[in-house]
């Protein structure tokens, strides 16, 4: 007993709260059991090492399921903020801004322009899923801002993204790694919502589809 103690002080920090209640449970209870059996001793060298090779497995089990892995969460974030860099930084700038969203929006413009005038009619925009989902909230008449039935790339290049807006959370055009942890948080619960509430429209099951905002 004299052995366990001492280790017990020496290796607190080791063991963790969890861990050292778990050797003193199990010491107590062995030293009961032992007195009932007269003239019994288990020697010093099998309990110690016994005792603590059990105190240590639970410690690190009941660790893993108390405690989650925050490095591995910072590294996941920081590894989906690279990825949405790589995809929206169309100025290689290292940043995510609303100058990147003009030069998206330019690029989509000229897909969508099929017979090259320099507009966008309102069957030309009918094809814009096809390129961009994004846009699939955004309706042809909110983009036509002078109501002339086309629309001008100098309309579209300047139509907010809505996916960008979602990021940017203090709207000072420019997604920080913050920010994207924020939205990114919020559509994971929007999508796990989702799912608990059925399927998305058009399967049986009725439910509200993909949140929007995700990227």
């Amino acid at each position: 007993m004299k052995d366990l103690r001492s280790f017990l002080a020496t290796h607190q920090n080791r063991f963790g709260n969890k861990g050292i209640l778990f050797l003193r449970r199990i010491t107590e209870r062995a030293n009961n059991n032992v007195n009932q059996i007269k003239g019994f001793k288990m020697p010093r060298s099998v309990t110690l090492p016994v005792i603590i090779s059990t105190a240590l497995v639970i410690t690190a089990c009941s660790g893993k399921n108390e405690r989650p892995d925050k490095q591995q969460h910072t590294r996941n974030i920081e590894s989906r903020y690279q990825e949405f860099i790589q995809r929206w930084d169309l100025d290689t700038d290292g940043l995510v801004t609303c100058k990147d969203t003009v030069k998206k929006n330019k690029a989509l413009f000229t897909q969508l322009d099929l017979d090259k005038n320099l507009v966008v009619t309102r069957r030309e925009f009918g094809e814009i899923m096809f390129h961009d989902k994004s846009y699939r909230f955004i309706p042809f008449e909110q983009i036509d801002n002078n109501a002339d039935g086309v629309i001008s790339e100098a309309e579209f290049a300047n139509t907010p993204n809505h996916i960008f807006t979602r990021f940017d959370k203090d709207g000072n055009c420019n997604v920080s790694k913050q920010e994207f942890a924020i939205a990114a948080k919020e559509i994971a619960s929007e999508r796990r919502r989702s799912k608990g509430q059925g399927r998305r429209p058009g399967g049986k099951g009725g439910g509200r589809g993909k949140p929007q905002g995700t990227f």
